[in-house]
């Protein structure tokens, strides 16, 4: 290596355009000098590339310093020589330095596309100049993997790669890889205030730019990417093998390897591959000597993979050209995944779309990052690979800290991809693409589902939901209950289907033996599941109740006690419970000697064994995972204290009513919100917008007295001060979807109008009971809540009018109350009439 002048620093210009070279000249005539520091000027014209040119100039120079910069930049910092030497010195690894570059390339070497720039300067690339910045540098300066061009300083002489970039694009991209292969960084300096103007106008990318792009990937692309090993297992289908295999050679991602296992019993497919061998270097090709089936031809690609990453490809499949890119690129911005999947889509045997199968429909509506846990339980709960055939997914090949196709020392028979998927899942994150990224192919040459391999299915599922607890998921046993009712009820289906003389094999007697398993874990589980109460106070509706109690029986959640507590005035309650109480040992009915009325309510409260309550009125109904679903909740946050649900309004003959402003939906989605926000929301609305004693779940030792709030016990609106009185412990969640049935009819309490006249004192009460304890502060928001006070009043003593129940006006309560309100508005006005 020859010797070079550390005093002497060397501009470097090709250029076409003698007058724009002069005014970059002259600016660089104006720069300070330090003392002792030689400035030497080579202009190159004509060049046949720019890599060429500065090649042919650098030989013909020997100072340390060389600025290579283009006949359209101006530089403004008349310090820059200085700079640039005292950052040299300061930091002798650092190799080369440039304005503006990308802290890591994208996949497609579009440089400008980064996530992640540096640097500033102007120029005028839209037409007009303007100061083009990105993030600003703090330190000396930034280490990126890539510079732009216009302006690059190096204190060390590496070749430029003329041979490959003989033109105007990327060997500045190249020179900036070449400086890192030689382990020298490369950055950019920090510019208090942009040090150049680049002239450039509008810039053309049509003269070659995809050109050299293609090349510098080839080349460097191996550099920068991790390496994808596209696994090829392959078996007689020589025309689907061909389409399968153009697809891989089609993708945009630049480093991957291609490995062909061929399983075949002739040789069609190795005669075909010939010719993609002679043109493709990165392909490799076995012929395997026997017939090794599928899942070992598998394991065979893999152990000959050299890639970190992987992902199969079925020779009846297909890859769209941006599969590994696309999943690639995230998967090197979330380290914490593991594995990607996508949607993919369905085609027949002549490549046409189809509809989707239940497995291939969209997870979300969007690309999203999931727990592994969590998309791991889902895929169990939902007995079904939507996570994908091997096709689909690329995954880390170290994180799959079993053989393939095995899960927790078990070799799969049928569900070989799933047990894979559920190791890797173990290990971190998974990323899922709503676009389709692969295409599955159906055709009649497929591996068909007869019984044996259904009961191998039934085998791998079940050991995959038996043994998902000691890879770490399932936390919640409320959640893993679930997962394994639904695969006991999934192979209950497949044993139905059987004939006689498919349930003599062995392979029956495996599925078997784990379905008994399956049944045991469950009776585990169940058993250190916590008890839920439910409880129906009941009064003088024996059709209404039969309903109630079969909706309370149909419940998912296997721990319940149910209590009925019975202020009836005849037998008739009574009779209808018998044959249930009999029947199922966890009902309990008490039959009060006199009518409660609403002290029902506590009576059942008192008598509740359970950690968890839910109150069912006689005449509602439970949707079957009400239980199920709201004590989910509970069990995940202990500042839950409430959990509530929209419901579907029904009559007295069970039909469903439209949608009014009684069961208006509070939020479109499941939400869960502090309980002083909805308590505030329902005070300023005067209106119960959580839901009736059906519609809840909260726990029992929050509640000591049913109806009481801050002291005070209320009788009529019972329900809501109880939910008040929660609200006031923790949050409450809101589920958008329906758990429960609220029946309207003639016979119910709130139709009564003697009943509905205490809603007068009870909800003024109410509002001062809340405002001293923080409630509607807002003075407005009292000031309206008195308004619609005012208006309910109205409201029900004109009804009260129109049915001549003159005595009901006589209520001194709902008097004092509604005098009091109006007294309140009426010192409002005179105060406002005043001012």
């Amino acid at each position: 290596m020859r010797s070079l002048n550390p005093n002497k620093v060397c501009f470097i210009t090709c250029y076409n355009d003698q007058d724009l070279y002069e005014e970059s000249l002259r600016y660089i005539q104006t720069l300070h000098v330090p003392a002792g520091i030689e400035v030497e000027t080579i202009s190159i014209a004509g060049a046949t590339s720019l890599a060429a040119g500065y090649n042919h100039a650098m030989q013909q120079s020997d100072a340390k310093y060389k600025v290579y910069l283009h006949q359209d930049v101006f530089i403004i910092n008349r310090n820059m020589i200085q700079d640039v030497m005292s950052l040299f010195q300061e930091n002798p690894n650092l190799g080369m330095i440039g304005l503006v570059g990308a802290e890591k390339l994208p996949m497609n070497a579009i440089w400008w596309q980064a996530s992640s720039i540096w640097g500033k300067v102007y120029e005028n690339h839209t037409g007009r100049m303007n100061l083009l910045a990105f993030q600003d540098v703090n330190h000396s300066y930034q280490s990126v993997e890539s510079l732009d061009g216009l302006l690059l300083v190096t204190q060390f002489d590496l070749p430029w790669q003329e041979e490959h970039f003989d033109g105007w694009h990327m060997y500045d991209l190249s020179q900036s890889m070449e400086f890192k292969n030689h382990g020298y960084d490369v950055g950019v300096p920090n510019q208090q205030k942009a040090w150049a103007i680049h002239d450039c106008g509008i810039v053309n990318v049509n003269n070659g730019f995809e050109k050299y792009r293609h090349k510098f990937l080839q080349i460097y692309g191996p550099i920068l990417f991790p390496k994808v090993s596209v696994l090829i297992p392959t078996f007689n289908r020589p025309e689907l093998f061909e389409a399968a295999l153009q697809s891989a050679l089609s993708q945009s991602y630049p480093n991957i390897e291609i490995i062909v296992g061929d399983d075949s019993t002739n040789d069609e497919t190795e005669r075909l591959i010939q010719i993609y061998l002679a043109t493709h270097q990165h392909i490799r090709y076995y012929r395997n000597e026997n017939n090794l089936g599928q899942f070992q031809n598998d394991l065979k690609l893999l152990e000959l993979s050299h890639g970190e990453y992987i992902n199969f490809l079925m020779d009846d499949d297909l890859f769209h050209p941006e599969k590994i890119s696309k999943m690639m690129k995230a998967m090197l911005e979330f380290p914490n995944a593991v594995i990607a999947t996508s949607k993919r889509q369905i085609i027949d045997s002549q490549g046409r779309n189809m509809g989707d199968i239940r497995s291939s429909s969209s997870l979300f509506d969007n690309d999203v990052i999931v727990n592994g846990f969590e998309a791991g339980e889902y895929v169990l709960e939902s007995i079904a690979n939507t996570i994908g055939e091997p096709t689909t997914v690329l995954f880390k090949k170290s994180a799959l800290t079993e053989s393939f196709g095995t899960f927790y020392k078990r070799d799969y028979i049928c569900n070989v991809d799933l047990a894979s998927w559920f190791t890797l899942l173990a290990e971190g994150d998974l990323i899922y693409f709503s676009d389709p990224l692969s295409y599955f192919r159906v055709h009649d040459g497929q591996q068909q589902n007869g019984s044996e391999q259904l009961l191998n299915g039934v085998a791998d599922f079940s050991h995959l939901v038996l043994n998902a607890p000691n890879k770490g998921f399932y936390k919640k046993d409320v959640v893993y209950y679930r997962t394994l009712r639904n695969c006991r009820e999934y192979n209950r289906k497949i044993f139905a289907k059987l004939k006689d003389v498919e349930k003599s094999g062995e392979a029956f007697k495996i599925a078997l033996s784990f379905q008994e398993k399956i049944l045991t874990r469950m009776k585990e589980i169940s058993d250190r599941l916590p008890l839920v109460s439910i409880l129906i106070p009941a009064y003088n509706r024996p059709d209404f109740i039969r309903l109630a109690l079969e909706s309370a029986l149909e419940q998912t959640y296997p721990k319940i006690e149910i209590i009925i507590s019975d202020d009836s005035t005849n037998d008739e309650v009574e009779e209808v419970i018998q044959s249930f109480v009999q029947k199922y040992d966890y009902i309990r009915y008490i039959r009060n000697p006199k009518p409660l009325a609403n002290l029902n309510l506590q009576q059942c409260l008192d008598n509740a064994s359970g950690e968890y309550i839910q109150f069912l009125m006689d005449d509602d109904l439970f949707m079957p995972k009400k239980t199920e679903v709201m004590l989910e909740y509970l069990l995940t946050d202990n500042n839950i204290t409430l959990v509530t649900s929209y419901r579907e309004i029904i009559d007295e003959n069970g039909n469903i009513i439209p949608e009014n402003e009684i069961n208006q939906k509070l939020f479109a989605n499941t939400t869960t919100v502090e309980g002083h926000v909805i308590g505030e929301y329902c005070l300023h609305h005067l209106s119960n917008k959580i839901g009736e004693p059906s519609n809840v779940m909260f726990r029992r030792q929050d509640i000591v007295k049913y109806g009481m709030f801050n002291g005070n016990s209320f009788r009529f609106i019972n329900d809501f001060a109880t939910w008040m009185h929660l609200l006031s412990k923790g949050k409450m969640v809101y589920i958008a979807e329906p758990l429960s049935f609220y029946r309207i009819h003639s016979n119910q309490n709130q139709q009564k109008i003697h009943l509905r006249m205490w809603n007068i004192y009870q909800w003024y009460s109410m509002l001062q009971a809340a405002r001293s304890v923080g409630y509607l502060k807002v003075n407005t928001h009292y000031k309206q809540a008195l308004y619609r006070h005012l208006k309910m009043s109205i409201d029900i003593m004109g009804e009260v009018l129109s049915l001549n129940r003159l005595e009901l006006l006589e209520d001194k309560q709902a008097r004092m109350a509604l005098q009091n309100v109006i007294n309140e508005i009426t010192a409002e006005l005179v105060e406002n009439k005043d001012d």
